[in-house]
């Protein structure tokens, strides 16, 4: 079976040293995908149209660049924009490309909001599958690669995929004093893989083994996921979705 590699990457993806690092990890009949999370350089960016072109347009032609130079190598690659949020476009492009290693490419720590935001850190605590840090300074064009040390003989962690719920105060009251159980219907809850967009109510975040999941949840929806209560139960305990996540 052909090696799937997924890079996340923003504006150190067009750098030749990343290039480089997928030609010299992928095989001749690799299968790869690159994805670049549109960010915005500030909130008043979510609602300037013309800024968010700009972003979307920018991040377009880093990939375009990328694409090129990688299918000029031989490699069979597709580049496409992810969600403002890394974790989220990580989160996103994991569950559907299922690959069989990632490659993350940040800026060095001193200027990295991704460093800051743990995202290393997370995706390895997060999925079994070797994570590997790049570090590129695009002032430079150096790069530097921190292999996951789970892929030289560490015990790799339970691959987890987490889920959210938004409940009104008072079912989120139920929820902290007695669990999920408190708010099912047939023993089961609705949940998303998605952070929910209105602010309504409290917004709850678990973490549930993959290796479940398939067994016991019935999709109901793009992103939408109906599960046990007491599998949210025993993953729990339910903690509200914290903002270094959502970003």
């Amino acid at each position: 079976m052909a090696r799937r590699l997924l890079v996340l990457a923003n504006e150190t993806v067009a750098s030749p040293r990343v290039v480089e690092e997928v030609l010299r990890r992928a095989d001749s009949d690799a299968q790869v995908l690159v994805v670049a999370p549109v960010l915005h350089r500030g909130w008043l960016d979510h609602f300037l149209t013309s800024r968010e072109m700009e972003a979307r347009a920018q991040a377009e032609a880093r990939l375009e660049r990328t694409e090129a130079a990688l299918v000029e190598a031989g490699l069979e690659v597709r580049g496409e924009l992810g969600d403002a949020s890394p974790q989220q476009a990580l989160d996103d492009a994991v569950r559907r490309f299922a690959p069989d290693e990632v490659v993350l490419v940040t800026h060095p720590p001193d200027r990295s909001l991704w460093l800051e935001r743990h995202l290393v850190e997370r995706a390895r605590a997060n999925y079994e599958i070797p994570v590997t840090h790049m570090v590129v300074d695009v002032n430079t064009d150096q790069g530097t690669v921190h292999t996951d040390p789970r892929a030289q003989g560490g015990r790799p962690q339970e691959a987890r995929v987490r889920v959210f719920m938004s409940a009104p105060y008072e079912d989120a009251l139920s929820i902290r004093q007695g669990g999920f159980r408190a708010v099912a219907h047939g023993g089961m809850v609705d949940v998303a893989t998605r952070p929910p967009d209105d602010e309504d109510g409290v917004v709850f975040s678990v973490q549930i083994p993959a290796a479940l999941i398939g067994d016991v949840a019935t999709t109901t929806g793009d992103s939408g996921l109906r599960v046990p209560a007491d599998l949210l139960d025993r993953c729990g305990p339910p903690v509200e979705a914290d903002a270094a996540y959502l970003e």
